[in-house]
């Protein structure tokens, strides 16, 4: 009993001592104190309410765009290596992408909200996929097993195996997922200058210099993100407890064999990106100087 008291007077006790050296240590200029930023963070409550609100709004539509892509390409690439090989460069663009410089190339492509909502589905796309796809194929081979002795087919261990299996999986790429969805919404705003937004409102504050402001806005981002990612936590550890054990090693979950030739997978892979490039450039009669085809 004396553990868990010391560790919760610990809980209580650390964020008050945290607060006590920021504002013994804080001072007007970069650093404002605690009190200073809580005290605008107030006056600016009506503002963050409708700042925050569009921010939250482009962030989860994003996540949910993203989430959506990320479990059917993750099922896709589970069944099929030739897939996951032809679509491993536009994967790897997407996880290494500067979002702050496609922020602004997605405002000059697309109108309103759409963005936003694009950069934060581009961010929150990858760890949800990559996260999906491993819970997919790290199922214990003796499962499998057991549905085809039954009379069971790829269909019906998938249902009843995989999808089973995948769940934990895809509730921590959504949780990894959330808050970089949040990030993208942010870093649309500040690259299209979206208004209402924290995006937009951080600006407004930078080019008041406004640091109690500034810290505000950043903490209310990680707030945000910080709830979302807690809730994601609790329902992945809900859930994980009603999982049957598997009990696999590194080899059960390596990716299922190409019986396709690897030049030719290479091949596709590099021509692909620049076939989706061309047909959206030409889809959307964007013109070449924003977008080269």
């Amino acid at each position: 009993m004396k553990a868990p008291a010391t560790h919760l007077l610990w809980k209580l006790a650390f964020p008050a001592v945290v607060l006590t050296l920021w504002q013994a240590s804080g001072h007007g200029g970069v650093i404002p104190t605690a009190w200073a930023i809580i005290h605008q963070w107030i006056l600016d409550w009506p503002l963050y309410r409708v700042h925050a609100g569009a921010t939250s709004y482009r962030a989860l539509a994003g996540f949910a765009l993203g989430a959506c892509a990320a479990f059917p390409l993750a099922v896709l690439f589970c069944a099929s290596a030739v897939a996951e090989r032809l679509m491993r460069e536009i994967n790897i663009a997407i996880l290494t992408m500067p979002a702050i410089v496609a922020g602004p190339l997605l405002a000059l492509v697309f109108n309103g909200n759409t963005p936003q909502i694009l950069l934060a589905a581009l961010l929150s796309y990858y760890p949800c996929m990559t996260a999906t796809l491993l819970g997919l194929r790290a199922v214990d081979p003796r499962w499998l097993d057991l549905v085809s002795a039954y009379g069971g087919g790829s269909a019906t261990a998938f249902r009843l195996v995989r999808l089973r299996a995948c769940v934990p999986g895809f509730l921590s790429g959504l949780k990894s997922a959330l808050p970089v969805a949040f990030m993208g919404a942010v870093l649309g705003e500040l690259g299209s200058g979206a208004d209402p937004g924290l995006g937009s409102f951080l600006l407004n504050a930078l080019g008041q210099a406004n640091t109690a402001r500034l810290w505000g806005i950043g903490l209310t981002v990680a707030a945000l993100s910080l709830g979302g990612y807690m809730l994601l936590a609790w329902m992945q550890q809900y859930f994980s407890n009603v999982q049957p054990v598997t009990m696999i090693t590194a080899e059960d979950s390596a990716p299922s064999p190409c019986h396709v030739p690897s030049w030719l997978t290479a091949t596709g892979a590099v021509l692909l990106p620049f076939g989706l490039w061309g047909a959206g450039v030409h889809l959307a009669h964007l013109s070449p100087i924003i977008a080269p085809g």
